[in-house]
């Protein structure tokens, strides 16, 4: 394997940017905000379609997507391009983040391990994620409204923006936790990249 840095794969890594933001958010006002108990970690399968919006608005379809999550939240990312793109692969293992790309070549990113103090706040805020509680509480800021998608009830939050001027758009629903349904990238010349769920299955 062959090792590429981190930037190389900025849309399986965008969840650490808002997750960054969030982790903000104090474990004692979360128990004192608390309205419900945690839905339960479950292994998913989320279809999703990612596509780009050019600066008229114009919405173009790259691919199609399977995206598969287990209890750990180790993932595994199929992307079936539309039209000559290839299938692309993405996964994340506690050895790290790996692709193999259209050409079958692996790769395996620069990702530092989490320290024990870091996977117990890892664990901590998956449990908060899973909530409605802890988007209703809003510490961050970042929660800027609520949608429904794939028949689920998400809120909506926003990274803050970057030098350019772009910002990370995501949407999370208690029972999917920390596995966004909706990521938009939105770049700083108006354009877009958007991979939006259309179907959870629960497993």
């Amino acid at each position: 394997m062959k090792r590429i840095p981190v930037a190389r794969l900025s849309t399986a890594l965008c969840v650490l940017v808002f997750f960054g933001g969030v982790g903000l958010y104090s474990v004692s006002s979360y128990s004192r905000a608390q309205k419900s108990k945690p839905e339960p970690a479950r292994a998913l399968r989320l279809i999703q379609l990612v596509s780009d919006v050019d600066g008229t608005g114009t919405e173009t379809y790259r691919a199609f997507r399977i995206h598969d999550v287990d209890v750990d939240g180790n993932w595994h990312t199929i992307n079936y391009g539309l039209g000559a793109a290839a299938k692309v692969e993405y996964s994340k293992t506690e050895q790290g983040i790996s692709a193999v790309d259209r050409d079958g070549v692996s790769t395996l990113l620069d990702v530092k391990t989490a320290s024990p103090s870091q996977q117990q706040g890892g664990h901590k805020l998956s449990e908060m994620m899973r909530t409605s509680a802890f988007y209703e509480q809003n510490a961050t800021g970042q929660v800027f409204g609520t949608d429904v998608m794939a028949g689920l009830k998400v809120w909506l939050g926003r990274s803050a923006p970057d030098e350019s001027g772009g910002w990370v758009e995501m949407a999370h629903s208690p029972k999917t936790g920390m596995t966004p349904l909706r990521i938009i990238h939105h770049r700083g010349d108006g354009t877009e990249m958007r991979i939006e769920t259309v179907k959870v299955e629960f497993r």
